[in-house]
């Protein structure tokens, strides 16, 4: 809206008052000819020296719903004018700082902001280049403003206020900003409001988030949710456990599964406002019927009050379908044999004994490996089987094999090869010596083979996720 947006006006005879002059015009960001157009308009007296990109827009809605052209206009907004920027100011010597406006969206997610939580990423992303060559960037990933913020409007703050991330009053929100560009001129920052006793036990549910388990107040909320469910343990908890056990006890095992299927029902519909407990389907996914991180909690929290077990926040991730959590809840609560094959009024099979997620024998979580063929990845020896190329190739050159003497056709020949072929690691020679702290000679003399392994374990780790 440019110049005609609200206040604007008034904002400029403001600002004019106080000998400052200020232009208000419209550009689309994403076209790189209005945008050369606009730094044309900047008079040379008066170079250009700093840069805040907060353009952006927003779409509210998974990747499930998000088409290719609605993906395309929420990050043309963002990523694109951002990159465009960086392009046509790559040689602007005056420039000191370059300031792009992110989203804690892209910092740690949205499920229903994936076009505009890639687009935040890609910021990020984007300061942390310039960082590396030298050229100023710093990246804030905001959390909501109040007011006329991008997240404007009760229903936004409100779902947002649900999961602990509350609405920053402009105020406070711009003296941090100054604050920050003051003490961390070229860094990558989040700026927000959460409620740690709200955000950290459902954005920890499925897994552990190196991004906020150091804060203090997150570790101190952990504590206090550990201690109270300790708490709960040793004096309202019990008696709930042992009555529950011994109304189920009195019943059939069909009995018991209806019975425990209709106290999630109730649990189910408690959290997500639904009125019909009988209506949710016992196969159904809890994913399919609109839990999220976020409920999922608070149904643990809610199943945990009606049974007097301690149950952790990622109950329905573990066991995904109120007939699983029935089963699950049953093997807490009800002594049952290891064999038992019951049969249910409703036809289906009774899940005895569940194992938890945590029992799990093996989980890959990292994968790195050598095979010859030029496999230097798990991705390069998925491809060479399911290619079917051969993985046989000529003698090495870079052994130090003398090649011509080597080849004898006849397999009695001592101290010759009767073949010209074989699966070798090509390229094993070339080991990055200084990476590992190794000296050159050092390097000569070790066994090849642990100049792999030591190749392969680093790259494992760096696969999985891991810092090594």
């Amino acid at each position: 809206t440019g110049p005609h947006t609200p206040h604007a006006q008034h904002l400029t005879t403001q600002l004019q008052q106080k000998g400052i002059h200020l232009t208000i015009t419209t550009c689309d960001t994403s076209n790189p000819d209005q945008l050369q157009q606009l730094l044309n308009t900047i008079p040379p007296q008066h170079p250009l020296t700093t840069v805040i990109h907060t353009a952006g827009t927003n779409l509210f809605a998974p990747v499930s719903e998000t088409d290719a052209e609605s993906f395309s206009s929420v990050t043309a907004a963002k990523a694109t004018g951002a990159a465009i920027l960086h392009e046509l100011l790559l040689d602007h010597e005056s420039l000191e700082h370059f300031i792009l406006f992110s989203s804690g969206a892209g910092a740690w997610g949205s499920g229903n902001q994936c076009a505009y939580s890639a687009a935040n990423a890609y910021l990020d992303a984007l300061a942390t280049h310039r960082q590396t060559h030298g050229l100023p960037g710093a990246s804030i990933a905001w959390g909501p403003w109040a007011g006329k913020g991008m997240s404007a409007g009760d229903a936004a703050h409100g779902y947002l206020e649900k999961r602990g991330i509350l609405p920053m009053e402009p105020r406070l929100a711009l003296a941090a900003f100054h604050r920050a560009r003051a003490q961390r001129p070229n860094s990558n920052l989040i700026i927000a409001d959460i409620d740690w006793e709200r955000f950290a036990p459902a954005f920890t549910a499925r897994r552990h988030s190196p991004l906020i388990e150091d804060i203090p107040e997150v570790r101190q909320a952990a504590q206090e949710l550990e201690a109270a469910a300790s708490t709960a343990k040793t004096t309202t908890a019990q008696p709930i456990a042992a009555s529950l056990r011994e109304r189920l006890a009195r019943l059939t095992p069909s009995q018991q599964n209806q019975m425990l299927l209709g106290l999630i029902r109730t649990g189910i519909c408690t959290v997500l406002g639904l009125r019909n407990p009988e209506g949710i389907e016992h196969q159904r996914a809890f994913r399919d019927l609109g839990f999220d991180s976020l409920t999922s909690a608070q149904f643990s929290k809610e199943i945990a009050k009606e049974t007097g077990l301690p149950l952790p926040p990622s109950l329905v991730f573990d066991y995904p379908t109120p007939q699983d959590c029935a089963a699950h809840l049953r093997t807490q609560l009800v002594d049952t044999d290891e064999g038992e094959d019951a049969t249910l009024s409703n036809g289906l099979p009774q899940v005895a004994h569940r194992r938890p997620v945590e029992d799990e024998p093996i989980a890959i979580i990292g994968m790195a490996c050598r095979f010859p063929g030029g496999v230097r990845s798990a991705d390069d020896l998925w491809e060479l089987l399911t290619s079917g190329k051969d993985a046989i190739g000529v003698f090495p050159t870079d052994r130090g094999w003398d090649l011509d003497t080597l080849y004898d056709p006849d397999p009695d020949h001592p101290g010759t090869c009767y073949t010209r072929n074989g699966g070798f690691l090509h390229g094993a020679g070339d080991f990055d010596a200084e990476f590992f702290d190794i000296s050159p000679r050092e390097a000569l003399a070790m066994d090849p083979q642990q100049r792999l392994l030591l190749e392969t374990a680093w790259e494992t780790i760096e696969h999985a996720g891991i810092n090594p």
